[in-house]
């Protein structure tokens, strides 16, 4: 699933002559937006992967097998389509200030979120065996869902500092 995304992004990030496959045939300038996107997603999906296998704890199977192709289909589609978009060379950036805003935001909140995963994997045995606590601490005083709030909030500050209608979308 998020395998798909970490790859297909640098794809259109390095491989310039994807533009030149759907017609465009100027020349291309990398703004450093579009760097510190490409940065920022292939974090984003790394941490996702490796959280899967460090930090999560599956009691049992948490969704059919089906759901791992509707799930691929999302993600990797939406991650060509917002990477086609942020790396396109007629993509028009954002002024510093903003990018910095989003980005700073997006971190702050990705690196939130894997705490809150952090505070969540704590609340189960080292078995796995199940059962539910509510979590309590940290952004969980606040919110219920603080993974949650933290995901979406991120996301917000990747669509801050890059201002793609596809980014809004995902």
């Amino acid at each position: 699933e998020y395998l798909g995304p970490l790859i297909l992004y640098p794809v259109f990030y390095y491989y310039y002559p994807v533009y030149k496959f759907f017609g465009y045939k100027g020349e291309r300038v990398i703004h450093p937006v579009q760097t510190y996107a490409m940065y920022y997603w292939c974090f984003h999906y790394f941490k996702r992967i490796m959280e899967t296998f460090f930090v999560h704890r599956f009691s049992h199977a948490t969704s059919p097998v089906s759901n791992v192709f509707r799930n691929c289909l999302y993600y990797w589609t939406f991650g060509a389509w917002v990477a086609f978009y942020v790396n396109h060379p007629l993509y028009t950036p954002v002024n510093e200030l903003q990018m910095k805003i989003g980005f700073g935001i997006g971190v702050i909140c990705q690196i939130s979120n894997l705490y809150c995963h952090i505070l969540l994997r704590n609340l189960r045995g080292s078995d796995a065996s199940g059962g539910y606590q509510i979590p309590r601490g940290f952004l969980f005083n606040i919110v219920t869902c603080a993974n949650y709030t933290t995901e979406i909030y991120q996301w917000l500050g990747f669509n801050i500092a890059t201002q793609t209608v596809a980014g809004y979308m995902f």
